[in-house]
């Protein structure tokens, strides 16, 4: 990384025509440029790639299109960019935002200065669709996740609320051999490529933060965030989306409880880790935090299980396990401390099945 970096900017678009031109243009006019940008179109149907096109003719900037067969998805979509970039330093993008001048030139700073860093992120100021303020950044909405803390962060906290958006985090390119490929089943049980990503990034290498906005991070009525803020005037406008969001919700519930989900989610993250440190040590900054990765994983499964097992259990059974989840600081440790405690009391009976897996009762 002493020499000059080459630049890649993975960018994945779908139906993005309102917004892309801005976006490429902002990146295309950074202090740093990008030597490439890689831009994966998800089958769109309106004017997006005919505008990234007409943006393709009229610069010097290397843009590459491909234009998928059949729709991905935006996990898969981005798996596939990310594997066809070229530069030793990737970046991903969103279709909808817009990128501070700097953002390249602050972001690839770090990756000079230390050797050993192999992700780095920033911050995000949240705007609007017109690209106006709405007076918060995503780090102030994620404060549970201690974003600020780079890799200061404690394990548990990166295991539990990652919380890392992909068009917030630049990487080493050779870290693809540890990140691809995304298990086929990861956005099923809740993984985004982001978020899988960041999470084996803090267990095989260095991660650096930039405790500054670098991009605005826009909300609008097709992409209007997990938060609170501006959700609702987002929601006014799309009454189909909100319909949708009830359906979801509903689903998610019928196919299991969080606990569950959350385990099979983990699992697939603990298979990967063990993977890793198998075949991959060379990629392995620091193999005692590999390690506190692996067994902190494991620990927060078992504690998932054994909820989720509880569930199965009539009342007069499922007392004795909360007592002793109570009693090793489960409930508080891994969970929402009373109001989950409250939550297994009154919970009614039901098998538990997730993706195929019936979940086992818990162990005396």
């Amino acid at each position: 990384m002493k020499k000059r970096s080459k630049i890649s900017v993975a960018l994945c678009t779908f139906n993005g025509q309102a917004y892309v031109g801005e976006q490429i243009k902002s990146i295309l006019e950074q202090s740093h440029p990008p030597d490439e940008i890689i831009v994966c179109d998800d089958c769109s149907h309106d004017r997006t790639i005919e505008k990234v096109r007409v943006i393709m003719q009229d610069t010097e900037i290397p843009i590459h299109l491909f234009v998928n067969s059949c729709n991905l998805g935006y996990v898969r979509n981005f798996e596939k960019a990310i594997g066809l970039c070229n530069g030793d330093i990737i970046f991903l993008s969103d279709q909808d935002d817009v990128w501070y001048n700097d953002k390249i030139e602050t972001m690839v700073q770090p990756f000079i200065e230390d050797g050993d860093v192999g992700l780095v992120y920033s911050d995000g100021d949240i705007v609007d669709q017109h690209c106006a303020s709405l007076g918060v950044s995503i780090f102030n909405t994620r404060k549970y996740a201690k974003l600020h803390s780079g890799c200061d962060r404690q394990v548990l906290d990166v295991v539990r609320h990652v919380d890392l958006k992909g068009c917030l985090i630049a990487f080493r390119a050779d870290l693809r051999s540890v990140f691809l490929p995304i298990p086929e089943n990861a956005k099923k049980v809740g993984w985004g490529h982001d978020h899988w990503i960041a999470t084996i990034a803090y267990a095989v290498t260095g991660v650096h933060v930039v405790n500054r906005a670098l991009i605005l991070y826009r909300r609008h009525s097709e992409h209007y965030g997990r938060d609170k803020i501006g959700r609702s005037s987002f929601l006014a406008d799309r009454k189909e989306v909100a319909i949708s969001d009830l359906f979801a919700k509903i689903t998610y519930r019928k196919l299991a409880n969080k606990s569950a989900v959350i385990a099979s989610k983990e699992h697939l993250m603990l298979n990967r880790l063990y993977e890793i440190r198998k075949k991959f040590p060379d990629m392995v900054m620091c193999m005692p935090r590999l390690d506190l990765y692996i067994e902190e994983i494991e620990k927060y499964m078992v504690a998932l299980e054994t909820r989720s097992g509880l569930r199965q259990l009539y009342l007069p059974c499922r007392v004795p396990h909360m007592l002793k989840m109570i009693c090793k600081g489960w409930y508080v440790k891994y969970f929402r401390g009373f109001k989950s405690v409250k939550r297994d009391l009154l919970a009614p009976r039901k098998s538990i099945k997730t993706h195929g897996q019936t979940l086992a009762t818990p162990e005396s």
